[in-house]
């Protein structure tokens, strides 16, 4: 990206999925030149409201997402990021003034953090603690839910594991 005067930026806005234009554009400089590397989109109030919007539904499908399907969803996005991270390292280096080897040492970074979560999606982990009923443990997401409570003394200490339809995650109560 050299000094560019354009009128336009060069991307847009992505709301809800979709490229969204917008008539308003700031430039980005690069710290270390003083030049413009790009113009990018300056969002409305309007746009601004409908992406917090937009991105709030987006959670609840996500939280209402399997444990498989958001590895699949996290493994795309590494997949997406290891084929464009030459890009993204020259972006990084115009727009932050980095150096190549530290920007790049980022998405490095990043790509391990995204492959971790995406490992992590279908892990059973919690932490067991005491209900308020004696004898009674359960994990602590489920506290406060009470439809998510059962009991199974037949079964003792082996404890039950169990899907919680209100988190979509593997939870556990013991006995």
């Amino acid at each position: 990206m050299s000094n560019v005067a354009a009128e336009e930026a060069r991307f847009g806005l992505i709301i809800n999925g979709e490229d969204v234009s917008t008539k308003d554009t700031f430039e980005v400089l690069s710290p270390t030149k003083q030049t413009i590397v790009h113009k990018a989109p300056t969002a409305t109030e309007e746009q601004a409201i409908q992406a917090v919007e937009d991105a709030e539904t987006a959670f609840e499908e996500w939280r209402d997402s399997t444990p498989l399907e958001r590895r699949t969803i996290l493994l795309r996005a590494a997949h997406i990021l290891e084929e464009r991270k030459d890009e993204l390292v020259a972006a990084m280096v115009q727009e932050t003034g980095a150096k190549p080897s530290w920007a790049a040492f980022n998405i490095k970074t990043g790509l391990g953090f995204v492959h971790e979560a995406a490992g992590m999606t279908t892990q059973v982990k919690g932490e067991i603690l005491q209900s308020n009923d004696k004898g009674m443990s359960t994990c602590p997401l489920c506290q406060a839910h009470a439809h998510c409570w059962t009991r199974h003394p037949r079964y003792g200490l082996q404890g039950t594991l169990w899907r919680c339809a209100r988190h979509s995650t593997m939870e556990c109560t013991y006995r």
